[in-house]
């Protein structure tokens, strides 16, 4: 492989920099009309969508896609230019590369676009905390937060549909969308199963008609799914060698998380353990238009 990240072997960018990644209708063809594949990171920053953004803190966000994650040892051997395309550029000093990095993604961003958002975050709790302080968390009601019942799933689902459905109507491009419960069921190959979810996005646009939203999210992948379950779940260390995911989690698509972007339908956002958002109107950083 060659380009930016080709020093290293088998250190793929994402393909998702170029291509929208769909939760909606689990596409899995690349940008370039393909089975999806691993692109380097010079075929990503220079064939990056014309965005129609409203707000530069989009603009800044789109920037980051197809930034990937690596581990510490591979991260030392990256040259101070490779490093700025991984999640070493949204992580501060002082933390570790080893976080989480979907609320560094998030904070990162935030700030380089010029919003206040306090100190920066490496949480989703901190951002939940902020907003809750602010008084702009927009959650679900407590007690369609988290499912304790498998056998009360699709009810639970109808009635967290009808509220994200609300949601939708309210969310606008630069607030940020939230995945945080503690129990919530997947259908599995092995039915359903019991997992939980801590996650949080940028949300670029929202589509009424079709009843979609559109994040920009670091930490993030393509889960596979097949006809008759919503994720597959890893059962040996051969299946999750893909996607370097342990027995028992989710397996995904690509073999790396990145800084991508995907589309989620409202049914997407129920499975997957969707909170509520936090509303940023107030403080988000409007496009800046530069006189030709």
């Amino acid at each position: 492989m060659t380009g930016i990240l080709g020093s290293i072997s088998g250190l793929e960018a994402l393909n998702n920099g170029i291509y929208v990644s769909s939760m909606a209708y689990r596409n899995r063809v690349d940008s370039l009309g393909g089975p999806a594949e691993y692109f380097n990171y010079n075929t990503i920053i220079n064939t990056l969508p014309v965005s129609n953004h409203k707000t530069h803190l989009l603009d800044i966000a789109q920037e980051y896609l197809g930034y990937i994650e690596v581990t510490k040892r591979e991260y030392r051997n990256l040259t101070p230019e490779e490093r700025k395309h991984t999640q070493g550029s949204v992580i501060p000093k002082g933390y570790s590369i080893n976080d989480q990095f979907c609320a560094h993604t998030v904070s990162t961003i935030s700030k380089k676009a010029g919003m206040n958002i306090g100190a920066h975050k490496y949480s989703v709790s901190s951002f939940i905390n902020w907003a809750q302080g602010r008084g702009t968390w927009n959650s679900l009601p407590n007690d369609l937060v988290n499912c304790t019942n498998p056998n009360n799933i699709k009810d639970f689902r109808k009635d967290r549909n009808v509220y994200i459905h609300k949601h939708l109507k309210e969310m606008k491009e630069g607030d940020f969308i939230v995945w945080k419960s503690s129990s919530f069921y997947v259908n599995t190959q092995n039915g359903y199963e019991k997992t939980y979810s801590s996650h949080i996005g940028i949300i670029e646009s929202i589509n009424l008609e079709k009843g979609t939203v559109t994040v920009i999210e670091g930490n993030a992948n393509d889960y596979i799914s097949g006809e008759d379950y919503e994720c597959k779940k890893v059962t040996n260390k051969k299946e999750g060698k893909n996607g370097a995911q342990a027995v028992g989690e989710f397996q995904e698509a690509n073999r790396r998380d990145g800084i991508i972007r995907k589309v989620y339908t409202i049914s997407d956002l129920a499975k997957f353990g969707y909170t509520g958002f936090i509303s940023n109107q107030d403080i988000v950083p409007k496009k800046i238009n530069v006189a030709a």
